[in-house]
Order: C-alpha cells, then sequence, then structure tokens
C-alpha cells in the first residue's frame, strides 16, 4: 500500500508535534540542572529524564500504532526523535552560546589544574583556547548525534510493545490524544 504525498506529510506533521513535548522533557531537565547546580539532584533528574523521554515516545508510538497509518511504528518513532534531537541540540547551543557561556569558561579554567603534573607541549593550550570558543558547536554535533542514536535504540526497543498493543487491545481508548496530554 502506497503512501499518498498528504499521508506522508501528515506523518510528519505529527512526528514533529510529538517532537516538540518530547524535547521538552530533556530541555525543563537541562535547564533546572544547570540552574540548581547540585549534582545529586542532576543525576535523579538524568533518571526522570530518561524514563519520562521512553515513556512519552512508547505514548505516542502507541497512538500511532493505533491510528492504523501505513508507515512503520519504528519508524514513526524515529521521526519523533529526530525532531527532538534537532530540537534538543538547539538547546544546547543556545544554552552554552547565549544563555550561559560561563559554565564553559568555568570548565575550561579547570582543566589546566587537573593537568597540571602533566607534560603537555605548548599547543595544547591552543588547542584548549580553540576548543573553549567552539564548545556550543561541538555540544551541538554531540547532542545531535547522541540523541539520534539513543532515539534509535529507543525506537526499536519501543516498537514491538506499541504495536502489541494497537494490536491485542480491542478498544483505542487507551491511545485517545486527549488521554496523552
Amino acid at each position: 500500500m502506497e503512501q499518498t504525498r498528504e499521508e506522508n506529510q501528515g506523518i510528519w506533521t505529527d512526528a514533529s508535534r510529538d517532537a516538540v513535548f518530547l524535547a521538552m522533557i530533556t530541555v525543563l531537565a537541562q535547564t533546572l540542572g544547570v540552574l540548581l547546580k547540585a549534582p545529586a539532584f542532576g543525576l535523579l533528574l538524568n533518571l526522570i529524564k530518561l524514563v519520562g523521554s521512553m515513556w512519552l515516545l512508547l505514548r505516542f508510538m502507541k497512538r500511532y500504532a493505533a491510528s492504523g497509518r501505513s508507515c512503520s511504528v519504528m519508524g514513526y518513532g524515529l521521526r519523533v526523535c529526530l525532531f527532538s534531537s534537532v530540537i534538543c541540540a538547539i538547546w544546547a547551543f543556545a544554552m552554552y552560546e547565549l544563555l550561559f557561556p560561563e559554565l564553559v569558561t568555568e570548565a575550561f579554567e579547570q582543566i589546566p589544574t587537573m593537568l597540571e603534573g602533566m607534560q603537555l607541549p605548548p599547543e595544547a593550550e591552543d588547542m584548549l583556547n580553540m576548543m573553549e570558543d567552539n564548545f556550543a558547536r561541538y555540544a551541538f554535533i554531540a547532542v545531535l548525534l547522541w540523541d539520534l542514536f539513543c532515539g534509535l535504540i529507543f525506537s526499536a526497543i519501543l516498537s514491538g510493545p506499541a504495536m502489541q498493543s494497537a494490536l491485542f487491545s480491542g478498544s483505542q481508548d487507551s491511545t485517545d490524544e486527549e488521554d496523552i496530554f
């Protein structure tokens, strides 16, 4: 069964909308972690972010599976994660470049004291300065690739339960759009 252009566009539109909600979990967790500056709380926040993201992605994939569209459930989950990773990468860039650049400065000021006993070549300081200047760009690329990789893994893992739920549930009440929000 071939998809029409309108059906395909509808799938991408739904995936982008769902990605905004999925990315909000990461954005809120990162921002709270930076503002509160408590390492133990940061670990708890990351755990909550992981569980919340997986739960929300599963909900989106179950709702999609119940809709009966022709695209695979894993493909839909991957589309959601693609858009979400772009949003999270943009947020990471904005956070380190515009909102909290002092975080990068503080981190790179600690590096020479940690490497104090090592015999480093003179070019190492220039390299560290260049890394500090471009850290937001590196963070953008790293977050984009990491989130996309995790999205691929989570979409593959969660596509089974999402399809099983849609196949064996007699009603669509549990995956209704109003129930999610």
